[in-house]
C-alpha cells in the first residue's frame, strides 16, 4: 500500500508540474496571437484578414502567430492593397535552452508562440482607380 501511495503522490506532482509548464515565448509574448495595427490613406477602408472582414481602418487585429495571413485593404473608388504576413522566429525561443528545455521548446513550437508576425503594423496607401476608356471605342466625327 505504501508503494501505491508514493506512485499517486508522484503522479500528482507530475501533473502539477505539467500544468505550470510553458515555454519562454508563451510567457513573454502573452499567448499564441499578436496584435497588428492596420491603417490606411484614406481612412475608413475595409480590412479583410484571410477573406474575413475585421473592421475599417484604423483597426487592431489579432493574428495567430503560427500562420501566414493575407491582409486586404479596400475601398470603393480605389485599387485594393494586399500584403501577406510572414512569421519570424522569436529570439525568446533561446530562453528555452536555459529555462524550459525540450518541453518548453515543444510547447512553443506546437502553440506557434515561437514566432513573431511581421510586419507588426501596416499602412496601406490606396491609389485611386482611374476611369478607363476602352481601346476599341470608335472615333466620332463631330463636324
Amino acid at each position: 500500500m505504501v508503494g501505491g501511495t508514493t506512485m499517486w503522490i508522484n503522479l500528482f506532482v507530475l501533473l502539477i508540474y505539467i500544468s505550470f509548464l510553458n515555454g519562454c515565448c508563451s510567457i513573454i509574448h502573452m499567448g499564441i496571437s499578436q496584435e497588428i495595427k492596420v491603417n490606411s490613406t484614406p481612412s475608413g477602408s475595409a480590412v479583410l484578414i484571410d477573406n474575413e472582414y475585421k473592421g475599417n481602418t484604423p483597426v487592431l487585429v489579432l493574428l495567430k502567430r503560427r500562420d501566414v495571413h493575407q491582409i486586404l485593404v479596400k475601398k470603393d473608388g480605389y485599387l485594393p492593397y494586399e500584403v501577406f504576413t510572414k512569421r519570424d522566429l522569436s529570439y525568446w525561443i533561446y530562453g528555452n535552452l536555459i529555462f524550459g528545455g525540450a518541453l518548453g521548446f515543444l510547447t512553443d513550437a506546437i502553440s506557434g508562440s515561437m514566432f513573431n508576425v511581421n510586419p507588426e503594423a501596416i499602412h496601406a496607401e490606396l491609389v485611386e482607380e482611374k476611369a478607363s476608356i476602352p481601346l476599341d471605342t470608335p472615333e466620332v466625327d463631330l463636324q
